[in-house]
């Protein structure tokens, strides 16, 4: 079932409209999808026994020692990263100590550049 939001802000929740997924079929030269689920947590423990291959951030396959990173000839795909906050709160002491928290952290992390 495809649904897309309406409006300024619009999404599809169609699998095949999402860039790893995408990739993940260009790459592994179409072949049949034989498990399909909404949330990496899901995918990631369907691969870990064998299911299939998964596209997944490198934070969380690379510490993963029950899978294996498989060799590409392109890059996988690039997501952004969203961090908001309620305007009125923005300006708070605590939360903007959170939010340079928060950011630093992402600063640091080459995988997530």
């Amino acid at each position: 079932m495809r649904r897309t939001a309406r409006g300024k802000n619009r999404c599809s929740q169609t699998p095949g409209h999402l860039h790893q997924q995408q990739w993940l079929h260009q790459i592994h030269r179409h072949r049949p999808v034989v498990f399909s689920a909404s949330d990496l947590a899901s995918q990631q423990m369907a691969a870990r026994y064998g299911a299939g291959a998964v596209v997944l951030p490198t934070t969380v396959g690379d510490n993963d020692p029950g899978l294996q990173r498989l060799p590409v000839d392109s890059d996988g795909p690039v997501r952004d990263l969203w961090l908001t906050v309620y305007p009125d709160l923005r300006r708070s002491p605590s939360v903007k100590a959170v939010l340079d928290f928060l950011v630093e952290c992402v600063r640091q992390e080459p995988r997530l550049r």
